[in-house]
């Protein structure tokens, strides 16, 4: 390629020498190992001095080989750096950049080697999976340790292989246990306001009865608005339907009386009409009356006869009716207490279950309490980290302990033993 000529960049007001004389403009990453083999998905950098155009990051493809400008492909998987160094210099030196001269002169000037710098910009990232957070691949830096490296996972999950953590089930079983005191609070309020209802007695201090129980005092005061509020409407509701009814039999009550007094008069009515009506048939036998006149006295018996006939169905229809709202009132009476019944029956068993699930909450936050302080002990014990490492083309497990120097590629695998862990914090 010297019969080609390319031109780079023009350089005005600066000598050859001068060009020949900048230095790199970037610091490098160092390499964590003076012989680290280069491999696939590693990135190094490459910068020639007075060519900032060729300064680049070159990634090694999956052939194994990074792209050089000027020179073409050069071989770097399993090489050191100084291997593909001194062959990237060789190749890059065999080529000539071109400046301008302070008279304007184009001066080709062939690339030194040592104008040309080539470090590692980026190295293949580890990688961390198992019992952590957030498993995958994790930047890889010069000096990093296996206990970095899990910290930048997100640290240690045991979720993941428990199933739980006990030192979050703590929490959530004390938050359960308030729930459930509060729920057994009201169960309790509402136990008591039926039972004033179903003796018709005011509520008593529930107030002062729900101060034993360990409940806030603001949900405490609550309950017990809420429940003489519920246990007034409640009475009110059932006083308003009693008077209704007794008001509506009172009224059937004084029409029945008052149909009775008008039945027995036209019953008297129609007697009195037919002593005339026989009166008028003797008077016609002995011809003392005209036939008009018996006929009047008929009419009278059959018209007053009428009435009382009418007057009799409308007492026995009213009262029908009054039997039935008397019914209705026995009926309400006796429902509003076979419903208050079976409400204070489920509102029993419903105590006793909450106590139940009271009982077995404090067992259950007692033991998590207990094992809370052990737990942080029992977890170093129970956990393990192996680093896989690929040497000589074969992946091979490496005992350098969380403080060890990781590589490039290195595989972090934590895991936690459940059994032992559930098991050593059980037994303490």
């Amino acid at each position: 390629m010297t019969s080609r000529n390319w031109r780079l960049a023009t350089f005005r007001g600066l000598s050859v020498a001068a060009l020949l004389a900048l230095t790199p403009l970037e610091t490098l990453a160092a390499s964590p190992d003076a012989n680290y083999r280069i491999a696939v998905g590693d990135v190094l950098s490459l910068w020639v001095g007075g060519a900032p155009e060729l300064s680049m990051r070159l990634p090694v493809g999956m052939n194994g080989t990074v792209i050089v400008p000027l020179a073409g492909e050069a071989r770097a998987a399993g090489l050191t750096l100084d291997e593909v160094r001194s062959t990237v210099s060789s190749m890059l030196s065999q080529h000539m950049l071109f400046a301008n001269s302070n008279e304007g002169r184009s001066i080709g000037v062939m690339i030194g080697r040592d104008q040309v710098v080539l470090d590692i910009a980026e190295y293949r990232p580890v990688y961390v999976t198992g019992d952590v957070a957030k498993p995958g691949a994790q930047a890889f830096r010069p000096g990093m340790t296996a206990r970095q490296a899990i910290s930048m996972a997100g640290g240690y999950d045991l979720l993941r292989s428990t199933g739980s953590n006990p030192l979050l089930d703590a929490f959530d079983l004390r938050s359960q246990q308030e729930t459930l005191w509060i729920t057994y609070a009201q169960t309790l309020a509402n136990v008591r306001r039926i039972q004033a209802e179903i003796d018709g007695k005011s509520l008593a201090d529930i107030e002062g009865e729900l101060t034993r129980l360990p409940i806030k005092p603001e949900v405490r005061a609550e309950i017990a608005e809420t429940t003489r509020a519920q246990l007034k409407l409640r009475s009110e509701d059932f006083e308003r339907q009693k008077t209704a009814l007794d008001y509506g039999a009172g009224l059937l009550r004084s029409g029945v009386s008052a149909l009775t007094d008008e039945l027995q008069k036209e019953s008297d009515g129609v007697r009195e009409d037919q002593k005339d009506l026989d009166a008028m048939q003797n008077f016609y036998k002995n011809n003392t009356v005209s036939m008009a006149r018996l006929l009047d006295s008929r009419r009278e018996v059959i018209l007053s006869s009428s009435r009382s006939l009418q007057t009799m169905a409308q007492l026995n229809q009213m009262m029908r009716e009054t039997g039935d709202l008397e019914e209705k009132q026995r009926q309400l009476a006796a429902q509003r207490r076979m419903s208050l019944t079976q409400e204070l029956q489920e509102g029993e068993l419903k105590l006793a279950s909450l106590r139940s699930q009271l009982n077995a909450a404090a067992d259950k936050l007692l033991y998590a309490s207990a094992i809370k302080s052990q737990f942080s002990t029992s977890l170093a014990k129970s956990r393990s980290a192996a680093i896989y490492r690929v040497m000589n083309g074969t992946t091979t497990q490496v005992p350098i302990g969380d403080d060890g120097l990781l590589m490039p590629g290195d595989v972090i695998e934590v895991t936690f033993d459940a059994s032992r862990l559930t098991g050593e914090t059980a037994s303490q």
